[in-house]
């Protein structure tokens, strides 16, 4: 954008009769650097790495730290650091695992994701943690580059209490659904059970009758 900047300056200073014929000749070569730019732009950003991370409960609840290679090429994850104030309250072997981040190498590839478990309930943390917000400073490459990415990213585990309440509330109706389609099975089971019985006593019947007038067909002979 500088270099189109200082020819756009040139082209004036070195034009006595700047005319309509020369603006035109501007705003075409403008259009054609602002073009090449966005295109050159759009490869740069295809071809770089891009490292996403979330913070999720898996299994309902299980407090989780989610890292997944978003991008269309393979990245490696070189650090990761988070807030003291937080990761201490969690337990001694997962403060330790955590502090074991700050330098690493891990390729991560396309469409692949990493999860670190901080082995503490959702609910745990929202109701007994003081420091509820957990923050990540993080650095990754491209697969054997040398370029760094650095970001950050936080989350305040307050967010999910309305989430958690609602998957709280579609797990009792999961189970209770489940208990009353157990109910319905074994009940349709019992059906079918006294619906043979009945056939079966139907068929004796049937056997008893044909038996008997048999027998008054042989007396009237």
């Amino acid at each position: 954008m500088e270099n189109l900047m200082q020819d756009l300056i040139n082209a004036v200073n070195h034009t006595n009769n700047f005319g309509w014929s020369d603006l035109i000749s501007l705003i075409s070569m403008t259009a054609s650097w602002l073009v090449i730019y966005f295109l050159v732009k759009e490869v740069i950003d295809r071809n770089r790495p891009y490292l996403q991370i979330s913070f999720e409960p898996v299994r309902s609840t299980l407090a989780c730290v989610v890292i997944k290679n978003v991008g269309t090429v393979p990245l490696s994850l070189k650090s990761l650091v988070f807030n003291n104030e937080f990761i201490n309250q969690l337990d001694e072997d997962v403060i330790s695992r955590l502090l074991n981040k700050k330098i690493m190498d891990m390729p991560i590839f396309p469409n692949r994701q990493v999860i670190f478990a901080l082995n503490k309930n959702t609910l745990d943390i929202i109701n007994k943690f003081n420091i509820k917000t957990i923050k990540i400073n993080y650095i990754y490459t491209k697969l054997n580059k040398s370029k760094e990415y650095k970001e950050e990213v936080s989350f305040d585990y307050n967010e999910f209490i309305g989430l958690l309440i609602y998957s709280s509330e579609l797990d009792e109706l999961k189970n209770e659904l489940n208990k009353n389609n157990k109910e319905i099975i074994n009940t349709l089971k019992d059906i079918k059970m006294q619906l043979v019985d009945i056939t079966k006593y139907e068929d004796e019947y049937v056997k008893r009758i044909a038996i008997k007038n048999d027998e008054n067909e042989n007396q009237e002979n």
